[in-house]
């Protein structure tokens, strides 16, 4: 996705190109142009999507953290959730200079439900009940295409079902995180948590290349 991003900043630089270029229908060599750091654009850009990869970050180590505390019955559990609601609150923000007030306390919502839904999975996943882990995910994915909805509508350059299946496989990475730290597959638990950073950190790239494509104007000057 840092791919994509760049690829978007390039886009942005050469709307400044001179006009004469596109009057004769040829595209400037880019083997003549500078390095794609002195784009316009390119530092603001950048320094959104390393905010939104450290908040995103950050939530899946605060979940994790949860949800070792929670199956170990650790008496910092509680404090860890509060963690990590005020990270959901954060993430939240950084989409406020964009979306406004409204738009941050939405998705600040839609957040906070899933950490509800969250525990819930992980309290059935310790008192080994199929049916209530079967439950919680079924709650989760309908969490996920709300979270999907709301963000399609609020920018159409975030695709919909982009959107949901990774979220969807976000959720399956984190309940198999969970049942393997409970069966005690170390080897397999690290994976999972390794495989929920990766995907978390694309979902990341994807909002962030989103914004850059809705607010060009806003990362058109250096």
């Amino acid at each position: 996705m840092k791919k994509t991003l760049i690829a978007t900043i390039i886009t942005i630089g050469l709307i400044g190109v001179n006009t004469c270029v596109y009057a004769t229908k040829e595209m400037p060599n880019m083997n003549n142009m500078h390095d794609v750091t002195t784009l316009p654009g390119y530092k603001a850009a950048i320094s959104l999507d390393k905010t939104m990869r450290n908040l995103w970050a950050d939530y899946v180590i605060y979940t994790r953290d949860y949800i070792v505390s929670s199956l170990n019955d650790l008496p910092n559990s509680d404090a860890v959730y509060k963690k990590l609601l005020k990270n959901q609150d954060d993430i939240a923000k950084a989409i406020k200079p964009y979306y406004g007030d409204k738009g941050e306390k939405k998705l600040a919502k839609l957040l906070h439900d899933q950490t509800i839904i969250m525990t819930d999975l992980v309290k059935a996943a310790k008192q080994g009940n199929d049916n209530l882990i079967h439950e919680a995910q079924q709650k989760w994915n309908k969490n996920a295409d709300a979270i999907a909805n709301f963000l399609n509508e609020t920018n159409p350059n975030w695709k919909k079902k982009d959107l949901t299946d990774m979220l969807y496989k976000y959720i399956d990475l984190t309940t198999n995180e969970v049942t393997s730290f409970l069966k005690k597959n170390w080897e397999d638990n690290i994976n999972f948590y390794d495989k929920v950073r990766a995907q978390i950190l694309n979902f990341a790239d994807t909002l962030a290349d989103g914004i850059v494509k809705q607010f060009p104007e806003k990362f058109s000057k250096k």
